[in-house]
């Protein structure tokens, strides 16, 4: 099912991909094309612990390819310990409406992403400074050991959908990158869920995006350079 799913989506992206560099063939050709890439990050993701790279081409006048990846990992908290990685990669296909330059002005995308992430959460609050933190099991002296609960769970989704933004060249050097939209998003729960047997997170409720299938928002600021 997924290969099928994978298939449709590279087959509808090489149709759209031909059908943009022939509108932009019969469109105006009074656009520089001295430079046609970018190279971008994504400042707002680090907040979210995330390292966002991505290479943007242009194929002609009017269109581009925009490539995507992105690395996440959580780090251990104060009080116990959770963590949260994984990777992601994105494609869009853009086409810029009125450019006075290659990659500078309106536009408007249609995208694809995949992310899989992994989540673990370990409660040290149940660990007594007593036990010796440097041996597991965790051992009182007694002959029960200390049972520790760990919460794990993992998940694949995939986003599509499309964008509106506008990408502004400065000093024919440097580039800012804004967008928004949105489109459908599917989880793929491909993991373990916690102990208490429900298909949430409870109390780590900013962990539940990683099992959400439906309708899902898409802002994005980027910078970086032009060349």
């Amino acid at each position: 099912m997924k290969f099928k799913i994978l298939s449709l989506l590279f087959v509808s992206f090489i149709l759209l991909t031909n059908s943009l560099q022939a509108q932009s063939n019969m469109g105006s050709t009074n656009v520089t094309t001295s430079k046609k890439n970018t190279f971008k990050i994504g400042p707002t993701n680090l907040f979210a612990n995330t390292i966002l790279l991505g290479y943007e081409r242009s194929i002609s006048p009017k269109a581009s390819i925009q490539l995507f990846g992105g690395f996440t990992l959580n780090q251990p908290k104060s009080g116990y310990y959770e963590e949260i990685k994984g990777f992601s990669g994105e494609l869009q296909i853009r086409y810029y409406l009125k450019p006075s330059k290659n990659l500078n002005g309106f536009f408007v995308a249609p995208f694809f992403k995949y992310e899989s992430l992994n989540f673990t959460n370990l409660d040290l609050t149940k660990m007594d400074n007593n036990y010796g933190y440097n041996n597991y099991p965790y051992n009182t002296g007694n002959t029960s050991p200390v049972t520790i609960t760990i919460d794990e769970a993992s998940s694949t989704y995939y986003n599509g959908g499309i964008i509106f933004g506008y990408q502004l060249i400065v000093a024919d050097v440097f580039v800012i990158d804004v967008y928004a939209g949105g489109g459908m998003k599917y989880t793929d729960k491909n993991g373990g869920y916690p102990a208490n047997g429900k298909d949430d997170f409870g109390s780590y409720i900013r962990y539940n995006q990683l099992f959400e299938t439906g309708i899902a928002p898409k802002i994005g600021l980027r910078i970086g350079t032009y060349f």
